[in-house]
This record gives C-alpha cells, sequence and structure tokens, in this order.
C-alpha cells in the first residue's frame, strides 16, 4: 500500500513526517511518478476527497489505472469520475476523514489504529467543519468519538493548525486588503504571492464578521491568480464560482498574473466580481425560498429584479 503525495506542494508536510516516525509508514509515502512505475493491471486506486478528474494529485495516473473507488463528500461535478468501481459519495458528511472512520468501524477495532492516525483523520474532520462549529451532525460527533476511542488528542490535533509568525502577519495583511461589497459579500485581492494556507484562513476568518455571507480572496499562485472561497447561511459558494467560471470571469476561468495586471488589477476586479457575485447570491436565495415553498405545496413568485428598473414576473 502506498499513498501519493507532491511533497512540494502538499499543506500537511508536518503530518506526514509524523506519520514517517512510525516504522508501519516508512516507504508508505511516493510521488506520482514512483507510483506509475509500481502500478499493474492489479492495482486499485483510491481517490479521497475529490470527484473530480482535474483536481487528484495526478491524471496520469488515475487515468492509467483501471481499478478505481471514490470516497467524497463533495458536490458532484459535471466532470465527475464515472469508472469508478466504487463510489462512497455522501454530500451531507461532514468530510472525508468521517467518511473514512465510519468505513473503520466495521473493519477495524480500535486498538488496530495508531494514535497518530486517529489525530490525522480527527484533524480532517475539524478542518472542514471549522473546530465543529459547521457541517456537523450526529454522525460527525459519533466518529469524533471513535477516533478519540482509538487515541486521538484534541490538543495534539489543534497543534497541527498553528502557524507561524510569517503566515499570520501573511494572513493578516490579506484581510487588511479586503472590501465590503454589500449584501453580505466580502472580496479580498492581492497581486502578490500569497501562501495557499495563508489565503484559506483568510477567508475564514473574514466569513466570521457579523452579517458576511460569502469571502472570497484572490491572490497570486506562481504564474496564476487562485482563489479561496467559503460561504454561510443560504449563499452555496459552489454554485457561485461556477457561475463565475461560467462568465469568463477572471479567477474563475483561466487567469494568469499577467492578464490580471493587465486588465486592470484588483480596483476593476472589485467591482465586477462584486456585482456578479451579489446577483449570484441573490440567484441562489431565490431558488432556495422557491423550493421549500414547493416542498410545502404551494407556489410563490421570488421576483430578483437584474437592475433598479422593475421588473415583470416573466423574467423570473
Amino acid at each position: 500500500m502506498h499513498i501519493v503525495v507532491d511533497r512540494q506542494h502538499t499543506m500537511a508536510s508536518d503530518l506526514i513526517e509524523r506519520l514517517e516516525t512510525q516504522s508501519e509508514y516508512k516507504g508508505v509515502f511516493i510521488s506520482a511518478e514512483d507510483a506509475m512505475i509500481a502500478c499493474d493491471f492489479n492495482t486499485l486506486l483510491i481517490v479521497v476527497d475529490v470527484n473530480r478528474p482535474g483536481y487528484v494529485e495526478s491524471a496520469a495516473l488515475l487515468e492509467s489505472i483501471n481499478k478505481i473507488a471514490v470516497i467524497d463528500h463533495h458536490r458532484r461535478a459535471a466532470d465527475y469520475i464515472e469508472n469508478a468501481v466504487v463510489s462512497l459519495h455522501e454530500p451531507y458528511a461532514s468530510s472525508a476523514s468521517e467518511l473514512v472512520s465510519e468505513l473503520l468501524q466495521y473493519l477495524v477495532p480500535t486498538s488496530g489504529i495508531l494514535t497518530c492516525e486517529a489525530e490525522a483523520m480527527l484533524a480532517g474532520i475539524y478542518l472542514d467543519t471549522k473546530g465543529f462549529s459547521t457541517r456537523t451532525g450526529v454522525r460527525t460527533f459519533e466518529a469524533a468519538a471513535y477516533l478519540r476511542r482509538a487515541g486521538a488528542e484534541s490538543s495534539d490535533v489543534k497543534r497541527l493548525f498553528q502557524s507561524s509568525f510569517d503566515q499570520y502577519m501573511e494572513r493578516q495583511k490579506l484581510i487588511s486588503s479586503a472590501r465590503d461589497c454589500g449584501q453580505g459579500v466580502i472580496f479580498a485581492i492581492t497581486g502578490e504571492e500569497v501562501d495557499r494556507i495563508a489565503a484559506a484562513q483568510a477567508a475564514d476568518e473574514l466569513l466570521s464578521i457579523i452579517g458576511t455571507h460569502a469571502s472570497v480572496v484572490a491572490f497570486r499562485s506562481g504564474n496564476d491568480m487562485a482563489v479561496s472561497a467559503r460561504a454561510a447561511g443560504h449563499v452555496n459558494v459552489q454554485l457561485l464560482m461556477g457561475e463565475t467560471r461560467r462568465r469568463r470571469q477572471p479567477f474563475g476561468g483561466r487567469c494568469t498574473a499577467e492578464e490580471y495586471h493587465a486588465g486592470g488589477g484588483r480596483q476593476a476586479d472589485h467591482g465586477c466580481h462584486s456585482r456578479l457575485l451579489r446577483r449570484s447570491a441573490d440567484r441562489e436565495a431565490g431558488r432556495q425560498q422557491i423550493t421549500v415553498c414547493r416542498k410545502r405545496r404551494f407556489t410563490t413568485a421570488v421576483i430578483r429584479p437584474k437592475s433598479r428598473r422593475s421588473c415583470s414576473p416573466h423574467s423570473i
């Protein structure tokens, strides 16, 4: 058994180093190139926490293996991995770690799980639920209790999320560039190179502001502009980002840092993206309200005007 990881870009370096101190994990973590050499016709590839071919660690490895299993909790995308022989896809689960923990309860006794393994899975649940504050259910706490019985310590898990002084200052600099776009949308844009972890943490922290429903942080990553987005309440951030891709806006499509600066930079993007995000948020809120009303066996018209001018019911 091997785990394919890109050590140059992984955000779990500390966790990997901790696992490698155990004799059971000697030589387990390998690169995608080594995995291509080691795989054969009988190899089973287990894809975890992603269901899109473009998001896996190695697309070439995915295409070269016939037997594939998918374990994921994200919404099913249009380019879903369709040739999987086994698919455990549960969008209502808090995290992929919760799904794996549920599987282990039926396969392995708690004595058969290493403490570092239990803490790694508990860290995954802690990360996706933001400290058990969002997307939690009965199954989430049952999985956490199982991992706690396996030896996971919450204090050690929290230490895995500690950031350095430089990361903290980088995150605060990102937050200071944020702008309130109205209707609960906060946008932060920088043309500087930013660590992905700091950007994700900045998006999480912006979402904690009172009245905020969505936060978007756009930053430079190599020659590209990357986005870290978060949402709460009635806003679906995946639909918002999908809308930006559909409209071919920067950040939502393919946009290099040079194209970003040539296009006017952050001032222009603050305006066009905030308008697009507000329209998308209104549209998603309208869809959800109509859906709820239909479930109650009556229909209501939710009109979201595209401009300040009034619109007819036919524009719904």
